[in-house]
């Protein structure tokens, strides 16, 4: 291999992790509760930039006027991402299962589902009959984005260009259009600054997927 073929591998492999870890971060807001301490590093983190994007901007307006020491903000978010995440009333978005949005149900699923485990295991995971999650929830779509990335970034030649065009399939298959699809839906419910932001973090990042791949 070139220096030139060296420096490109290398620059793909740092690409494919940093856009892991983004994806892990998204994951996050759906798979985990939001914490005092994991709100004080983002509260850290989306200060003083200024081009922003929407969704940065929002969060950076929620962190200015919220007091994260005050128990009562940390409830609020609770509540709020839990009423977007979970489905917890007819009254507001459908939770965020990829079978819903394909006019699915959870108790029959039909060919997304089974096209979506059969990627898992074409990229080597195996999804448990005891998970505590859906294999089509968004979080681990997401989760698994991120994961599927990770062995991009450590992977090398062939496998490399096999699990990178894998990693493609799945964006424009099944995370993008499914993850903007129910950003749409669950934006208006979205009652505070913090989840709003997230949402529109969201989107924008898998708009940036999109052209990325090129679907």
């Amino acid at each position: 291999m070139s220096p030139l073929q060296d420096v490109t591998a290398m620059a793909k492999r740092i690409d494919a992790q940093n856009r892991a870890d983004q994806y892990r971060a998204l994951a996050s807001f759906f798979l985990d509760l939001p914490k005092r301490e994991t709100l004080q590093i983002m509260a850290e983190a989306v200060k003083g930039d200024p081009d922003a994007s929407e969704g940065l901007r929002e969060l950076q307006v929620f962190f200015s006027e919220a007091s994260i020491d005050d128990e009562s903000v940390l409830d609020e978010v609770g509540s709020d991402r839990t009423f977007l995440v979970r489905g917890v009333t007819q009254k507001g978005p459908r939770p965020p299962y990829g079978s819903l949005f394909a006019g699915e149900t959870p108790e029959a699923p039909g060919s997304s589902m089974l096209r979506l485990k059969a990627l898992y295991r074409r990229a080597g995971f195996e999804v448990s009959e005891s998970a505590a999650e859906s294999p089509d929830y968004l979080g681990v779509e997401l989760a698994f984005a991120a994961a599927l990335l990770d062995k991009v970034a450590v992977a090398e030649g062939e496998e490399a260009e096999k699990l990178a065009k894998m990693s493609e399939e799945f964006v424009r298959g099944f995370v993008a259009p499914f993850g903007h699809a129910y950003v749409q839906e669950s934006l208006g419910w979205a009652r505070t600054g913090f989840c709003r932001g997230m949402l529109l973090l969201l989107r924008e990042f898998l708009e940036s997927e999109i052209e990325f791949v090129g679907a």
